[in-house]
């Protein structure tokens, strides 16, 4: 190990890395090595009795080492993007100006990435230095909160959960559904939905989609039954707001108690009202996929004063606020980091960024590919909604639906570009086909419409910082592909 030292401290050594595969065994300090842990991809360390040993692989961030003999650590003085380093040629591996431009060099275009600034990293580093980096305190927290609730929310209140998931099981506990309560909430959505519902208590019945995909209005309606039917969950899929306005009157026929998940609708509009503000509560995820992200974090966002003190009454392992270590029944460690939550803050000021430059990169996909062989991207299915630009999401016509996972295939084998098919209805998978399905026609029918649209189409590259060479290679490869598949079938 000391014979690498001594050539770094002969050459200097400045390590940058891109597209190749880099192992760098680094004898560092505790401090250093913990801090790098917290800035990117793939970092894995093992100690032994002398070294502390850092393997960094295909790292996207670049580092100046300063060997120090006398202290016997090495030194990391700058983490910073490549993507900002002036003085390097190549930029990060979803793509740039310098990227190969031979299909066999070209590294896969993913379909989603986080968008980071130096603004996150300074808050993730004051966050570091304030020593609050649990969940159970720091004002990063309240901070983020406080913000997101009233600007993405349109709420009074939130309280910020591990992950979107346990929102949605939080926010059910404190809106008291008990075993066996049956909750309305899509077939065709992400899995999350159904399992927190579960993971809950509650007994799922599933509604099918109307031709656009949303929820059915007349398929709540049919699923009710009055004097029993307590729950409703809608899901704002894709980031297409559901028709708000005829779902809450139909709740408020039957008082129902409404939870929204809007964990792929960050600022999307219905009607001129935020998404998440018509129901009782609502939820949101800021996996590394959302509009903005913390990498791992969700937030459940209310009006209701009581029930914002008992989610976070409940997210704190239900203890008694007035003596410590005493709790009155059980509760649940829900909390997000005090770390997650000041990059999540970092986020929330460049939020109209964040959504400005999905917008700009929709609209490029659309100009190329809305109308070639009769694809659609990220349609508007109603004048009085806004979406949110989650994800770019490609509609096929229902004669190319079949061609769907070759089509997909064919992207990444042919042209390195990532895609994912839509989600699964949930009436498709083990653990839910015992649950009841609900069409427009009443209870116990196929969820026809659910089934259809999960055929329907995939999603494509969505990476806020996508430079100009990629889009035009995700259009022009969409394009072939698909004429390729509608040649075949004439």
């Amino acid at each position: 190990m000391d014979h690498l030292f001594k050539k770094i401290e002969e050459h200097k050594i400045s390590c940058y890395s891109d597209e190749s595969l880099i192992l760098n065994f680094i004898r560092v300090s505790w401090a250093t090595a913990l801090l790098m842990c917290f800035f990117r991809t793939c970092y894995l360390s093992y100690t032994c009795t002398r070294y502390l040993y850092v393997i960094v692989v295909n790292f996207n961030f670049s580092f100046n080492f300063s060997l120090q003999p006398k202290r016997g650590l090495l030194v990391v003085s700058l983490v910073r993007p490549l993507q900002n380093n002036p003085k390097l040629k190549l930029t990060r591996n979803h793509g740039g100006a310098h990227r190969p431009r031979t299909m066999a060099a070209r590294s896969l275009i993913h379909v989603a990435e986080p968008s980071f600034t130096q603004l996150e990293e300074d808050y993730l580093l004051e966050a570091w230095r304030s020593t609050f980096i649990s969940g159970a305190a720091g004002h990063h927290i309240q901070r983020f909160e406080s913000e997101f609730s009233s600007k993405i929310a349109g709420c009074k209140h939130g309280v910020a959960c591990a992950n979107g998931t346990v929102a949605i099981h939080l926010a059910w506990k404190a809106l008291n559904v008990q075993p066996g309560d049956e909750v309305l909430l899509p077939d065709w959505g992400y899995v999350a939905s159904a399992a927190a519902t579960v993971a809950a208590g509650g007994t799922p019945v599933l509604i099918d989609c109307d031709e656009t995909g949303r929820m059915d209005p007349a398929a709540i309606r049919a699923a009710i039954v009055p004097g029993s039917t307590k729950y409703l969950m809608v899901v704002h899929l894709y980031g297409h707001p559901c028709d708000m306005i005829a779902i809450m009157a139909i709740a408020k026929e039957f008082q129902l108690i409404v939870l929204e998940d809007c964990a792929e609708a960050h600022g999307a509009l219905c009607n001129g009202q935020v998404c998440g503000s018509f129901g009782n509560a609502c939820t949101f995820s800021f996996f590394a996929n959302k509009v903005m992200t913390t990498g791992e974090g969700g937030m459940v966002c209310t009006n209701d004063e009581e029930l914002a003190i008992r989610l976070k009454f409940l997210c704190t392992h239900a203890m008694s606020p007035d003596q410590h270590f005493y709790h009155t029944e059980i509760g649940f460690n829900f909390r997000l980091s005090n770390l997650l939550a000041a990059v999540g803050c970092a986020q929330l000021e460049r939020f109209d960024d964040l959504i400005q430059k999905r917008n700009v990169l929709i609209e490029q996909y659309q100009q190329g590919l809305n109308g070639h062989c009769n694809v659609r991207i990220n349609p508007l299915f109603d004048d009085n909604v806004t979406l949110c630009p989650w994800l770019a999401t490609l509609y096929l016509p229902d004669s190319m639906s079949a061609h769907r996972d070759e089509i997909c295939a064919v992207l990444k084998q042919e042209y390195h570009i990532d895609t994912r098919p839509f989600f699964y209805p949930m009436s498709v998978m083990p653990p839910y086909r015992k649950y009841v399905t609900v069409t427009k026609e009443g209870r116990g029918r196929e969820t026809v419409g659910a089934k259809r649209m999960s055929t329907l189409g995939f999603v494509i590259p969505t990476v806020p910082d996508m430079v100009e060479e990629d889009v035009a290679h995700v259009v022009n490869s969409i394009k072939s592909v698909l004429s390729r598949m509608k040649n075949g079938d004439e």
